[in-house]
């Protein structure tokens, strides 16, 4: 609870980017499908940049983890009812129902033996409720993959305003599929 926000118009779609170039090599080592869905016309949010991309990474890092070689990452965005909804599904191994009700909880590993010590998450947690943002988990089941979904309120920012908010990450090396 002590940590500091510096609040900016940040430019979502570009922090995912960078949050997505950080798992580039384990995605292209496992040869994971990787696809951008980014389709919401509006993606700027008040947030500090420095921490918000945790919170995408560790996700993201968790899909990658948790999905076979030459399995499938979807990352989209959309616009729904003034708020940005960022989506993240995987074809991993999914979770049962008890798993979801506990996968913010630190320390929380679930039923699988693939290593981590059940922070990441918790952490991801906070840093989007830190934001306004609320995050949710949901899985079909065991072998079923997962999705988590984050909204966050769109930042209302005039044109002058949109183009002095700088994407804060550095571009994926490649944004198609990898």
């Amino acid at each position: 609870g002590k940590l500091a926000l510096k609040l900016s118009a940040v430019e979502v779609h570009a922090t995912l980017q960078g949050a997505a170039s950080m798992v580039e090599n384990e995605i292209v080592q496992k040869q994971i499908v990787l696809r951008l869905h980014f389709r919401a016309t509006h993606n700027h949010i008040h947030a500090d940049p420095v921490r918000l991309q945790p919170a995408f990474w560790n996700i993201l890092k968790n899909a990658v983890k948790f999905t076979a070689p030459a399995g499938q990452i979807a990352l989209g965005t959309e616009t729904i009812n003034k708020q940005l909804v960022i989506k993240i599904t995987d074809t991993g191994i999914g979770m049962s129902p008890d798993e979801i009700k506990s996968v913010f909880k630190q320390f929380s590993q679930g039923s699988h033996r693939l290593g981590g010590l059940g922070l990441g998450l918790a952490i991801s947690r906070k840093l989007v409720a830190m934001h306004n943002g609320s995050i949710h988990a949901a899985s079909l089941g065991k072998g079923k993959g997962a999705t988590f979904s984050i909204k966050f309120p769109l930042a209302r920012i005039s044109p002058e305003m949109k183009e002095l908010a700088r994407p804060h990450s550095p571009q994926m090396a490649r944004r198609h599929e990898i």
